[in-house]
C-alpha cells in the first residue's frame, strides 16, 4: 500500500462499487417502450507529468455528464478539477489530504447554468491491510453514510453500509458479497433492509472485453424489477494513453 491518499472518489470505493450500481442507466437515455440504452467513451491519459493525469468521457445522450477532468496527485494531496461538455457547464472540484491510511476530502460541484450550488460531499476514510471503512455525507447534508469493505479469502470480499436521510427520516442497512469464480469471472450480490436486492456477473474476455449481467429485485415491489447487460471495451494505445467504451443496456419490467 503506497503511502498517497488517491483522489476524493476513492473514498468509500470498494464497498460502493460491491454494494451499488448494478442495472444503472444516466438521467436521460435512449428508451423504447421497455428497454433502455446508452452509450460511453473514456479516454485517459496517465502520468502527463509527474502526479498529472487527464481524462475526457463523453455519454449519449445525456452530454452533462459528458466531461474532461484533470487529476493531480501529490504524496499529502489529491486534486481533482473538471467541467462537463456543454455550453453552460457544470463545474467540478474535490481535493483529499492525508495518506493512504486516513484521509478526509471534500467535492462541490456548481452549475453555471443556475448559478448555484449544485453538489456538496464530505468524506474520511480509514485504510489498512485486512478493512477499509468510510464516513461520507452527501447530497448537500442529507444522506450520512457509514460503510466498510475487506477481502478476507483471495478473490473474496465483504462489504456493508449504513445509510441515514435526514430528510426522509430512512435508515438503511446493505450487505453483499463478491466471489471470483474463475481468474475472468467474478459473482457479486447485495441486500438490503429496504427490500433490494442485486445480482450480477462479470465476465472478462480475451483481457479486453468485459461483459456484465445483473438483475435487481424489490421484494417489496415486486411488480417492478430490471435486468441489465453491459459490454465495454478496454485498450491501451500507448503506455501512458488508454480508452474504453461501455455500453449499458437494461430492461425495466412492470406489471
Amino acid at each position: 500500500m503506497g503511502r498517497k491518499p488517491g483522489f476524493y472518489s476513492d473514498i468509500g470505493k470498494g464497498a460502493r462499487g460491491l454494494l451499488h450500481g448494478y442495472v444503472h442507466q444516466p438521467p436521460i437515455h435512449y428508451r423504447l417502450g421497455w428497454f433502455n440504452l446508452s452509450f460511453h467513451l473514456l479516454s485517459e491519459i496517465d502520468r502527463i507529468v509527474r502526479g498529472l493525469s487527464a481524462a475526457f468521457q463523453v455519454v449519449m445522450p445525456y452530454q452533462r455528464s459528458s466531461m474532461v477532468e484533470v487529476q493531480y496527485l501529490h504524496d499529502f494531496a489529491g486534486i481533482t478539477m473538471g467541467a462537463s461538455l456543454t455550453r453552460s457547464p457544470v463545474v467540478n472540484f474535490s481535493s483529499v489530504l492525508g495518506t493512504s491510511s486516513y484521509n478526509i476530502g471534500t467535492a462541490i460541484s456548481v452549475d453555471t447554468l443556475l448559478g448555484q450550488l449544485s453538489q456538496w460531499d464530505a468524506g474520511l476514510s480509514l485504510n489498512t491491510r485486512f478493512l477499509s471503512a468510510a464516513v461520507t455525507l452527501t447530497e448537500m447534508g442529507n444522506v450520512l453514510s457509514a460503510s466498510c469493505y475487506s477481502e478476507p479469502l483471495r478473490g473474496t470480499a465483504v462489504a456493508a453500509e449504513l445509510t441515514h436521510r435526514f430528510w426522509h427520516d430512512q435508515t438503511v442497512f446493505r450487505f453483499g458479497g463478491q466471489h471470483s469464480l474463475t481468474e475472468s469471472t467474478r459473482f457479486k450480490v447485495q441486500a438490503g433492509t429496504d427490500g433490494n436486492i442485486s445480482a450480477a456477473v462479470r465476465h472478462t474476455c480475451f483481457s479486453a472485453v468485459i461483459l456484465t449481467i445483473a438483475g435487481e429485485l424489490n421484494v417489496r415491489a415486486m411488480r417492478s424489477s430490471k435486468m441489465g447487460i453491459s459490454c465495454s471495451f478496454h485498450h491501451a494505445l500507448l503506455r501512458h494513453f488508454s480508452s474504453s467504451m461501455g455500453i449499458p443496456f437494461s430492461i425495466e419490467f412492470e406489471q
